[in-house]
């Protein structure tokens, strides 16, 4: 059932609001928007694994007179977040603010009529072409008009997919948040123009490559055996990178103590030697010393991942 007839019916019973929630102007001083607990998934720099975890994500409504009813369709992009649960944050009465991530009240006065709360990340049907959610209530004589800022809905989002990075440039992809439609009416029964601002949430990539190196112990003395354990993952697929396993002394200077060119890490590889590397430990100065396993970039020799392990000598 579309909307219109929704709105016919609630005409015929007298419920105030006619079904003139049809057109969407484009200029107006109301804004329907998301608000995000979050400004971007992920992290350029850390690249940390991200999928499993949730957010919330408000529909606002700001600067808005004589709200009486609205009807409010969206969408969102699911190969990397999915629909977990949501509130319908009406009437404003039951719903004080904040509402977070929304630090404004809930929407309408009562008494109301909750017409549609439905979500179907499939589609909606009798909804909109690509409508994920449908939310739409009206308030009923002999409520007053709402005024100032309304919270519409609060939805928590999982995310389900994260882009591998491997080497180059750390690009976001945009999850989109999208208004499929929005329509407002005032007591009058005269529709409210507002603009509509879809949200655009930068997924960063996580790390398809990782590395971990210790030493199996510690504290080490003159003639001990050193083991130095490395393991290496590809989540991704088949890639090339390059390794260097590096020492930085006491002084703070570094030395290279190997280096291995362009080589395959093979999709799935979990490469765990806990013997990488022995050594018998001479007389060395004492101090602090610290393992440095890294992957590079083999065009650039940027580093994609890097590990480090501290050990002291005495």
């Amino acid at each position: 059932m579309k909307i219109t007839r929704l709105l016919s019916l609630l005409v015929m019973s007298l419920l105030v609001i006619p079904s003139v929630f049809a057109g969407q102007p484009v200029y107006a001083t109301t804004i329907v928007r998301f608000i995000s607990e979050i400004s971007q998934l992920g992290n350029p720099i850390t690249m940390p694994d991200i999928v499993g975890s949730t957010f919330k994500v408000a529909v606002v409504i700001e600067n808005v007179t004589d709200l009486y009813g609205f009807d409010i369709s969206t969408n969102w992009t699911t190969n990397y977040i999915r629909y977990v649960s949501h509130v319908f944050t009406v009437p404003a009465s039951s719903f004080p603010p904040p509402n977070p991530p929304s630090s404004y009240e809930g929407a309408l006065n009562p008494p109301i009529i909750k017409v549609k709360d439905e979500i179907n990340e499939g589609g909606i049907p009798g909804s909109y072409l690509g409508a994920m959610s449908w939310q739409c209530a009206v308030s009923m004589t002999p409520a007053l008009g709402q005024n100032g800022n309304a919270t519409a809905c609060v939805f928590t989002f999982r995310v389900v997919d994260q882009p591998y990075y491997y080497a180059g440039p750390v690009v976001a992809t945009n999850v989109t948040l999208h208004f499929v439609n929005v329509d407002l009416a005032t007591h009058e029964a005269l529709p409210i123009p507002y603009n509509a601002e879809d949200l655009n949430i930068q997924l960063w990539p996580r790390a398809a490559l990782y590395v971990d190196v210790h030493a199996d112990k510690y504290s080490y003395h003159i003639g001990d055996t050193m083991h130095v354990e490395l393991h290496i993952i590809n989540y991704g697929h088949d890639t090339h990178a390059c390794f260097a396993l590096l020492i930085e002394t006491p002084s703070g200077k570094t030395k290279l103590t190997l280096h291995a060119h362009n080589k395959l890490l093979p999709a799935g590889l979990d490469y765990d030697n806990p013997s990488f590397k022995t050594f018998t430990l001479p007389a060395i100065a004492p101090g602090i010393y610290i393992w440095h396993a890294v992957l590079l970039d083999p065009s650039t020799h940027k580093t994609i991942v890097e590990d480090a392990a501290e050990w002291q000598f005495s």
